[in-house]
């Protein structure tokens, strides 16, 4: 008969739960963060495609530092290339378009660089502050522009997935002005990174995984992200502020209650 566990966070025991009990989360709340967390899961999985893509044509990497992803009516356009000098422009020397109605890309080279000051110039400034921010990296890390208004735009620092393992922390989302060069937040996420293992044995069936989060008394965008990018796809129990939040497969939340 298979068993069937729970998987804990790198197979550890369960962090102790603070002993003060945070008010339950109002719905929007929890509503709002599975949203983020589906946006950077969206922005994630179409920036592999580009990426993918780009590279086919063996590109000039000279011409690339930093790519600059935004969603349309017709699919995702990714645009690959550096800033000016001056910080003012973006120089697109590549460009990967999702296919209507399809999740295939289309790159193309831009010779000369395409140059844009609006969208790009400003995504392209708001990674270069959160990097400078965070500092250098000793590891492979992802990034993701979210727009959330008018006037601001979110930026997510995280670790890449390297083989099997899961990296969950070390993460930082960064709030920053719509022209990309004030920083209006700094949220840290998690902290250390846990490197999650998936094991493959004969007889486990593994129906869930639990993590404890210090930073919120509610669960971060990036939970909402790894359960979706996980696979197999996998519940995620969060404890937070003394309460335990189930994030199910379609990144929707539900708060449990206190936790016990």
């Amino acid at each position: 008969m298979a068993i069937t566990r729970v998987l804990a966070a790198a197979l550890a025991v369960l962090i102790s739960t603070p002993g003060a009990v945070a008010a339950a989360a109002p719905g929007d709340e929890l509503q709002a963060i599975a949203a983020r967390g589906r946006a950077l899961y969206a922005y994630d999985i179409a920036a592999a495609k580009a990426s993918d893509s780009v590279v086919a044509l063996k590109p000039d990497v000279s011409k690339m530092g930093v790519f600059v992803g935004r969603q349309t009516q017709s699919g995702w356009t990714f645009d690959f290339g550096k800033l000016s000098d001056d910080g003012n422009a973006f120089l697109t020397a590549y460009r990967a378009v999702q296919s209507v109605g399809d999740q295939a890309f289309s790159a193309t080279e831009n010779a000369p660089p395409m140059i844009d000051s609006d969208f790009d110039a400003s995504a392209a400034r708001a990674i270069a502050l959160a990097r400078a921010d965070f500092g250098p990296w000793t590891r492979p890390y992802n990034y993701a522009v979210i727009p959330r208004d008018h006037d601001s735009m979110y930026v997510y620092l995280y670790p890449a997935q390297t083989g099997k393992l899961h990296p969950l922390g070390g993460d930082v989302r960064y709030l920053i002005s719509a022209d990309g060069r004030k920083m209006l937040e700094n949220h840290r996420m998690h902290k250390a990174i846990l490197e999650i293992p998936m094991p493959e044995r004969e007889g486990l069936t593994l129906t869930g995984s639990v993590h404890n989060d210090l930073f919120s008394n509610v669960p971060e965008d990036t939970d909402v992200f790894h359960v979706l990018i996980r696979r197999p796809l996998l519940p995620d129990f969060v404890s937070a502020g003394g309460r335990m939040f189930l994030i199910k497969t379609d990144g929707s939340i539900e708060d449990k209650g206190a936790a016990r």
